[in-house]
């Protein structure tokens, strides 16, 4: 199916709304590769007519079609190594520490200590997140904080990613990229063929993220940035959001 330089330019526009992905000017055969197949099955004649589709108002369906397609969803555990290491080294404790403070001068009531994984994906980073915090808890046991009193908020644009990520189970591939045994050891376990992890979950929500073009991002009175997701407001990476139960227990599938 031919991709004319005009169409491309235009499919470029609509992905850069949809979901924020900037494609450069050398990709089209990442057009072609990863939505000719979506324009055949939806019976379209060309991506001409792809973009005029997406921009009907009842073309959700295809637009997420369009989302998963293109989105890489690239993600391991421990990712990149370091990120996790401040975590535990430094972040942690300092976050600690302004708990305890706030708990002693709140009649000995303090609100959770809540951390946002943005582009979740299909869930590593967040239970890789959630076995630094256990670790640094298990490294400070005179400190009067627990797993509970974190909640962990998980967001991603591709449904898709999230659904797996919220049944928490991953091949012996997946966990060859990042798992350390000893984490193996300590934090998952084989439960009917599958390995499943019992002694952490995370303590938080999975929802659904949506790019917000910058025309139509709303601000405040102080020109900062609003972000409406599913019902929660994101100010500065500020997360005000309401509690909710958490999800299942990750778990390691064949």
């Amino acid at each position: 199916m031919q991709l004319s330089h005009a169409a491309f330019n235009d499919i470029r526009k609509v992905v850069h709304n949809l979901c924020g992905i900037v494609i450069s000017d050398d990709k089209q055969y990442l057009i072609k590769t990863r939505l000719e197949s979506i324009v055949k099955s939806n019976g379209l004649p060309s991506y001409e007519a792809l973009v005029q589709r997406l921009a009907q108002p009842v073309s959700l369906l295809l637009q997420d079609q369009v989302i998963e397609a293109i989105t890489t969803k690239e993600t391991s555990f421990n990712r990149d190594g370091h990120p996790f290491d401040e975590l535990r080294r430094t972040i942690l404790a300092e976050l600690a520490e302004q708990w305890v403070r706030r708990k002693a001068t709140s009649m000995g009531i303090a609100p959770k200590i809540r951390i946002w994984c943005a582009a979740a994906s299909t869930g590593q980073e967040v239970y890789s997140v959630t076995m630094a915090i256990a670790d640094f808890l298990a490294s400070r046991p005179g400190i009067a904080l627990t797993l509970d009193d974190f909640s962990i908020l998980a967001s991603d644009i591709s449904t898709n990613a999230l659904a797996i990520a919220r049944q928490g189970r991953y091949s012996a591939a997946d966990l060859g990229r990042g798992i350390t045994l000893d984490q193996r050891e300590r934090y998952f376990r084989q439960d009917n063929e599958q390995d499943s992890q019992e002694d952490i979950d995370t303590r938080g929500e999975w929802i659904r993220s949506y790019h917000i073009p910058p025309e139509q991002r709303r601000t405040d009175d102080k020109g900062e940035v609003l972000t409406q997701m599913d019902g929660i407001v994101v100010q500065c990476g500020v997360i005000e959001a309401r509690q909710v139960p958490h999800p299942g227990q990750p778990a390691i599938g064949q």
